[in-house]
């Protein structure tokens, strides 16, 4: 079984020698649509990090919340976890929560065939798609109510008008953008800017292995025991 994948994956997980799979393989890799939910989880949170810190490195950011990749000069601390111990404020934490990536419609997500290539006759195997939606929250921390506010509203703006158009054009769409109530903890002020982004993901399964699967036969008869009512262990 082969998943279609991005090339930052190691090569024993690309697409082998089928021709056919090697194009399917290149288009997903250019529209950076790809399988599994760990490899989106990477995905989003890395476009959301680089998004923001472009965003409030720009001179269009205020200066006093302008971020430099020199931590020491820079105004803002972006990154992709909150710290236990907060070493630098303001800064903006991308926290991934859950992803979904269940069925999202009834009956199959087959999408095509994947046919052997040198004009061999049979098939090589099976190609799917499906969605998945993953729970984004960009957590912001403060040491004043007032950089709370400012911080806040840039964030949401951002994400709500600059971010989502650039976003869709590479596979991970969202709408709905909330901004959470500031809270007063400890000797800091915070606050979070949630959403779902929904990206489209696609996986090869070989025929064999499908094939394997759907000649397995399944009685309860056979896993119980001479009694009929107790279960037999595989």
């Amino acid at each position: 079984m082969k998943t279609y994948i991005t090339s930052s994956l190691p090569p024993e997980d690309n697409p082998g020698d089928n021709k056919e799979a090697k194009e399917i393989y290149e288009k997903l890799v250019s529209t950076n649509a790809s399988g599994f939910v760990y490899l989106y989880n990477n995905f989003v949170e890395h476009a959301f990090i680089i998004a923001l810190r472009t965003a409030f490195k720009h001179p269009a950011t205020p200066a006093k919340y302008r971020y430099d990749e020199d931590i020491n000069k820079s105004q803002v601390d972006i990154r992709s976890d909150f710290p236990q111990r907060i070493l630098k404020f303001p800064i903006i934490a991308v926290i991934l929560g859950t992803g979904n990536a269940g069925v999202t419609y009834v009956g199959d997500e087959f999408l095509r065939e994947v046919k052997k290539e040198n004009n061999e006759e049979g098939l090589e195997g099976y190609l799917y798609g499906g969605k998945l939606t993953l729970k984004v929250s960009i957590n912001i921390a403060t040491k004043s109510k007032r950089d709370i506010e400012h911080l806040s509203d840039l964030v949401t703006g951002y994400v709500r008008y600059l971010f989502r158009g650039k976003f869709a054009e590479v596979n991970m769409a969202y709408c709905k953008v909330d901004s959470g109530a500031i809270k007063q903890e400890e000797s800091m002020f915070t606050s979070d800017i949630s959403t779902e982004v929904t990206c489209e993901f696609t996986h090869f399964i070989d025929k064999n292995l499908y094939e394997a699967i759907h000649n397995l036969e399944f009685n309860i008869g056979t896993y119980l025991d001479e009694d009929g009512l107790s279960i037999q262990n595989p």
